[in-house]
């Protein structure tokens, strides 16, 4: 007698158990279908008010930065002034605003100038110059 019964227990807790887990379905959309229409106007007028601001410093953390290589790049250079005559004399303004004078003793390549500037003998370059005026 108690075989039976525990067949017939087991029998239905497996049923209660597969009409649990099958998923509902319905003909229409709606509840619980995840489908819904929204037939008319939706008033939204009554949204709080939100004020956000930034509060403290801003803090950028670069993480994983890529690896760049420059290679193989020409070679660049600044042509010396095409006025600039050696035995000359010069007043340089430099971009830092001070001003010098110098006088040329050898051209150099590029805007580089060998320049004799008071007690010492120097090279310079004069790409840097923000103005150059000869002395006379």
């Amino acid at each position: 007698m108690r075989m039976p019964a525990a067949i017939g227990a087991a029998a239905l807790i497996i049923g209660v158990g597969v009409i649990a887990l099958a998923q509902e379905t319905q003909q229409l959309p709606g509840f619980g279908t995840g489908i819904v229409k929204v037939a008319g106007t939706v008033d939204i007028g009554n949204t709080p008010l939100v004020i956000a601001h930034q509060a403290g410093e801003w803090k950028m953390v670069v993480t994983n930065p890529v690896d760049v290589r420059v290679a193989n790049t020409p070679t660049v250079s600044v042509a010396s002034p095409d006025f600039v005559r050696k035995g000359s004399r010069y007043e340089i303004t430099w971009s830092t605003g001070d001003r010098q004078q110098i006088s040329v003793v050898e051209l150099g390549p590029g805007a580089w100038m060998k320049v004799d500037a008071g007690a010492k003998q120097r090279w310079v370059n004069l790409s840097s110059a923000r103005a150059i005026d000869e002395v006379p």
